[in-house]
């Protein structure tokens, strides 16, 4: 077979490529020289590496506020601002933000309907949890689990349930008591709406006022939370009180304010012992705040058994 000839317009065979590494992969391609379609396969040069920033693997927050990650915070909180409630902005269970302005971008008021959207937002299961955890007395936990997100939702449900909760059990508790002379008394809801109401609405206003005078950080809205979740336990025994036994309504009704009031002083004691006084006078408030707590709480328990269940067998 005759060998073929290449003419001019034909590319010439490949030639010898050289390369040299020592310079970090910058090479000279010798096959480039003679090639007309060289254009689109030149050699690069090399870029410079670029160094990458030393971080301490150990300790995954950067030290510079520049290199931290948008919205990452350190790694350590302090715990008068958990306590205290500052927080970011309101944000759902499911991590969608909360809407703050109304469809013409204006911020929403106290009188909107809208504003109190981010105190209620709370799902069942979170809401359960937390009614477990009132239910464990000796524990901080509770006051852990509402620093970030304290609701409004289980105080109103739980409120509104023991009153209508008690008032059928007391006439209930009544007609088992006199069945022949009895009258169903609807006062027992008015006087238990205003009863539980007004207890869970002015106790942690005036424990508020105290604590910002006393510079301790809790917030009203924690304040509620915790008071309206204290209730819980009340809502069994209201049931267990229609039981014509009077030594066993007085034995539930102390039960459960024993365990709601350990509840309470549990939680309130770490925030108030961050009161502003130092030296002896510091203990003093802590047993002082602590037992004015405890009394108002039990003068509730007591208005519940003298006035719904005060029944002669």
């Amino acid at each position: 077979m005759a060998s073929r000839n290449y003419g001019e317009d034909m590319i010439p065979p490949p030639q010898a490529v050289s390369y040299d590494f020592s310079d970090g992969g910058a090479y000279e391609d010798l096959y480039t020289q003679n090639n007309p379609y060289a254009g689109s396969y030149a050699a690069q040069p090399a870029q410079p590496q670029q160094q990458q920033p030393n971080y301490d693997y150990n300790n995954p927050m950067p030290d510079f506020e520049e290199d931290r990650f948008p919205g990452q915070r350190d790694n350590y909180t302090d715990l008068e601002s958990e306590i205290g409630g500052n927080v970011m902005a309101p944000s759902s269970s499911s991590g969608t933000p909360l809407p703050t302005t109304d469809g013409e971008g204006k911020p929403y008021r106290i009188w909107h309907v809208e504003y109190y959207s981010k105190y209620f937002d709370v799902d069942t299961t979170e809401v359960g949890a937390r009614i477990i955890r009132s239910l464990v007395p000796f524990s901080y936990k509770f006051m852990d689990s509402v620093a970030h997100n304290p609701d409004l939702w289980g105080p109103f449900w739980i409120a509104t349930t023991l009153i209508f909760a008690i008032a059928a059990a007391s006439n209930f508790a009544s007609w088992l008591d006199n069945k022949e002379a009895f009258s169903y008394d609807f006062e027992t809801v008015s006087v238990g709406a205003g009863t539980i109401y007004g207890y869970v609405s002015l106790a942690p206003i005036i424990l508020w006022a105290i604590f910002k005078w006393l510079e301790i950080p809790v917030t009203l809205l924690q304040n509620v939370c915790i008071y309206g979740y204290s209730l819980f336990v009340f809502l069994p025994v209201a049931g267990l009180c229609i039981l014509p036994f009077e030594w066993l309504r007085w034995t539930l009704i102390c039960s459960a304010a024993a365990l709601s009031i350990t509840f309470l002083l549990m939680n309130f004691s770490a925030p108030i012992a961050q009161n502003k006084y130092e030296g002896p006078r510091k203990p003093m408030i802590v047993a002082g705040l602590l037992t004015v707590i405890g009394l108002a709480h039990f003068g509730l328990a007591l208005a519940f058994k003298l006035y719904f269940f005060n029944y002669v067998e």
